[in-house]
């Protein structure tokens, strides 16, 4: 699940060892408190990678950038409402809902919309032109710079003389 930008696909690696974290405290005994601590670490964490991910798109002019920042918002709001839930003790069981949507947005979300902007922010792989000198002209004698033959130049008499 690489976009082939470290420090997007170091934030990605930190979010799935969160999502993991979060299917163990769901699986332990008393686990709410632990949930809600995982579900707090992971939300500030999404916040803090879009916010990355926003300055990058940003940065690079990104032409899908308008649209990526509105999945941005929708998965906060997802994830709020999530976290709101947990802490007002509203979902009540319903844990294994949460994992699945953060393991599918996840998922979704870095192999659609990640990668296409993808190549935006990674260097270009092609190598600069070689800097040549400019090839020098000779001239050829007897033409002009336009190619005809030069003009009759008039003599000291008023003769006309040629250069040949």
């Amino acid at each position: 699940m690489s976009v082939g930008v470290d420090s997007i696909d170091d934030d990605h690696k930190i979010l799935i060892k969160l999502i993991n974290e979060l299917d163990e405290a769901i699986d332990a005994d008393d686990s709410h408190e632990l949930v809600i601590y995982v579900l707090n670490g992971l939300a500030d964490y999404t916040q803090y990678h879009f916010a990355r991910e926003e300055g990058l798109m940003a940065a690079c002019r990104y032409p899908g950038f308008a649209r990526h920042c509105k999945e941005h918002r929708d998965i906060r709001k997802q994830v709020m409402r999530f976290r709101e839930s947990f802490n007002n003790n509203i979902i009540g069981g319903d844990d294994r809902k949460l994992l699945e949507f953060v393991r599918g947005w996840l998922s979704g979300h870095i192999l659609g919309s990640d990668m296409a902007y993808a190549p935006y922010l990674r260097p270009s792989k092609k190598k600069p032109p070689k800097k040549t000198p400019p090839k020098k002209k000779r001239p050829n004698p007897g033409r002009s710079k336009a190619g005809r033959k030069p003009a009759r130049r008039r003599g000291s008499k008023g003769r006309n003389l040629r250069r040949d």
